[in-house]
Protein backbone atom coordinates (compact mmCIF):
# COMPACT_ATOMS: atom_id res chain seq x y z
CA UNK A 1 0.00 0.00 0.00
CA UNK A 2 2.82 2.39 0.58
CA UNK A 3 4.06 2.22 -2.90
CA UNK A 4 0.62 2.97 -3.84
CA UNK A 5 0.52 6.27 -1.81
CA UNK A 6 3.72 7.02 -2.98
CA UNK A 7 3.01 6.98 -6.40
CA UNK A 8 0.66 9.83 -6.54
CA UNK A 9 2.56 12.24 -4.35
CA UNK A 10 4.31 13.61 -7.44
CA UNK A 11 1.15 14.31 -8.79
CA UNK A 12 0.55 17.07 -5.79
CA UNK A 13 -1.61 14.40 -4.06
CA UNK A 14 -0.41 13.51 -0.49
CA UNK A 15 -2.05 10.94 1.59
CA UNK A 16 -1.57 8.44 5.15
CA UNK A 17 -2.81 5.53 5.58
CA UNK A 18 -2.38 2.77 8.85
CA UNK A 19 -3.01 -0.41 9.02
CA UNK A 20 -5.69 -0.91 12.17
CA UNK A 21 -6.12 -4.18 11.78
CA UNK A 22 -4.65 -7.48 10.55
CA UNK A 23 -5.60 -11.04 10.23
CA UNK A 24 -2.97 -13.95 8.79
CA UNK A 25 -4.67 -15.93 6.19
CA UNK A 26 -6.00 -19.14 7.23
CA UNK A 27 -6.19 -22.84 5.83
CA UNK A 28 -9.58 -24.06 5.16
CA UNK A 29 -10.81 -27.54 6.73
CA UNK A 30 -9.84 -30.22 4.14
CA UNK A 31 -12.80 -32.18 4.95
CA UNK A 32 -15.37 -29.73 4.57
CA UNK A 33 -13.72 -28.94 1.40
CA UNK A 34 -13.90 -31.73 0.30
CA UNK A 35 -17.48 -32.31 1.17
CA UNK A 36 -18.33 -29.23 -0.89
CA UNK A 37 -16.70 -30.39 -3.87
CA UNK A 38 -18.27 -33.88 -3.55
CA UNK A 39 -21.74 -32.43 -2.72
CA UNK A 40 -21.54 -30.21 -5.70
CA UNK A 41 -20.03 -33.21 -8.31
CA UNK A 42 -23.24 -35.56 -6.81
CA UNK A 43 -25.32 -32.87 -7.41
CA UNK A 44 -23.81 -32.18 -10.95
CA UNK A 45 -23.70 -28.59 -10.22
CA UNK A 46 -20.30 -27.48 -11.62
CA UNK A 47 -17.77 -26.05 -9.38
CA UNK A 48 -13.85 -24.32 -9.17
CA UNK A 49 -11.89 -24.20 -6.16
CA UNK A 50 -10.49 -20.64 -5.44
CA UNK A 51 -8.59 -19.05 -2.79
CA UNK A 52 -10.73 -15.89 -1.51
CA UNK A 53 -7.98 -12.93 -1.27
CA UNK A 54 -10.75 -11.35 1.33
CA UNK A 55 -11.36 -11.19 4.97
CA UNK A 56 -14.20 -13.08 5.92
CA UNK A 57 -15.84 -14.55 8.91
CA UNK A 58 -14.23 -17.91 8.19
CA UNK A 59 -11.18 -16.47 9.55
CA UNK A 60 -12.26 -15.24 12.86
CA UNK A 61 -14.29 -19.25 13.13
CA UNK A 62 -11.29 -20.92 11.97
CA UNK A 63 -9.50 -20.37 15.17
CA UNK A 64 -12.49 -22.68 17.20
CA UNK A 65 -14.02 -24.82 14.23
CA UNK A 66 -13.43 -26.52 10.87
CA UNK A 67 -14.84 -23.99 8.43
CA UNK A 68 -15.56 -23.88 4.56
CA UNK A 69 -16.43 -21.59 2.33
CA UNK A 70 -19.22 -22.17 -0.54
CA UNK A 71 -19.17 -19.04 -3.56
CA UNK A 72 -21.89 -18.46 -6.12
CA UNK A 73 -21.30 -16.69 -9.56
CA UNK A 74 -21.80 -12.85 -9.62
CA UNK A 75 -22.35 -10.93 -12.54
CA UNK A 76 -19.34 -9.35 -13.70
CA UNK A 77 -17.51 -10.99 -11.02
CA UNK A 78 -18.74 -7.82 -9.12
CA UNK A 79 -19.20 -8.61 -5.41
CA UNK A 80 -19.88 -6.89 -2.24
CA UNK A 81 -21.02 -3.14 -4.38
CA UNK A 82 -24.34 -2.01 -5.64
CA UNK A 83 -23.88 -3.40 -8.78
CA UNK A 84 -23.83 -7.11 -7.16
CA UNK A 85 -26.18 -9.63 -9.20
CA UNK A 86 -26.34 -13.56 -8.86
CA UNK A 87 -28.66 -15.51 -10.83
CA UNK A 88 -31.55 -17.31 -8.57
CA UNK A 89 -30.28 -20.82 -10.18
CA UNK A 90 -26.81 -20.05 -8.68
CA UNK A 91 -28.15 -19.01 -5.81
CA UNK A 92 -30.13 -22.30 -5.39
CA UNK A 93 -27.21 -23.87 -6.24
CA UNK A 94 -25.27 -23.02 -3.59
CA UNK A 95 -28.46 -23.53 -1.11
CA UNK A 96 -28.30 -27.06 -2.45
CA UNK A 97 -24.81 -27.80 -1.58
CA UNK A 98 -25.17 -26.02 1.69
CA UNK A 99 -27.83 -28.04 2.63
CA UNK A 100 -26.69 -31.51 1.50
CA UNK A 101 -22.72 -30.80 3.42
CA UNK A 102 -24.55 -29.50 6.29
CA UNK A 103 -26.61 -32.96 6.34
CA UNK A 104 -23.63 -35.12 6.09
CA UNK A 105 -21.78 -32.79 9.16
CA UNK A 106 -24.66 -33.42 11.18
CA UNK A 107 -26.27 -36.97 10.82
CA UNK A 108 -26.16 -39.14 13.64
CA UNK A 109 -24.26 -42.44 12.10
CA UNK A 110 -26.44 -45.49 12.21
CA UNK A 111 -25.94 -48.65 14.34
CA UNK A 112 -26.95 -51.41 12.44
Amino acid sequence: MKELIESYHGQGIHSTAEQLLYMPPKVLSNEIKALLKDKSSYLEIPYCSINSGAGHDAMVFSDVTDVGMLFVPSKAGLSHCPEEWSDARHLANGVQIFYEVAKSLTEVEKND
